[in-house]
């Protein structure tokens, strides 16, 4: 029956567009501390730093608007498994957006 509620979950976010199989994002290299990182954009690392940001675009633009207004949803049924399981999802968002604002990015590309 747990195995049942995971699928349902996954399939849940998958649906809207929050998760695929087999795919993270993991900024490891940052810990807790409220210390800024200096990223050097150069040719090799300028299609991740894009791509980073296009991510976080999507956080603020997309999924954390939609994650609100689930929020306003489940909050009024009584089904606080589903609760939990979007606020979680929030602050999993909010905790990207948190630390993609810890880099300074530092372009080395000559135009």
């Amino acid at each position: 029956e747990e195995e049942e509620e995971e699928e349902g979950s996954l399939s849940f976010l998958q649906n809207h567009g929050l998760t695929t199989e087999g795919f993270s994002v993991t900024f490891a290299a940052l810990n807790a501390a409220e210390s800024r990182v200096n990223v050097e954009e150069t040719e090799d690392t300028a299609p991740i730093i894009a791509s980073l940001r296009d991510n976080c675009k999507l956080i603020l633009s997309k999924y954390l608007p939609t994650v609100n207004r689930w929020l306003k949803t489940v909050s009024k049924s009584d089904d606080q498994a589903k609760l939990k399981e979007v606020l979680d999802v929030k602050e999993l968002l909010n905790e990207a957006k948190t630390r993609y604002e810890l880099f300074r990015f530092d372009s080395k590309i000559k135009e």
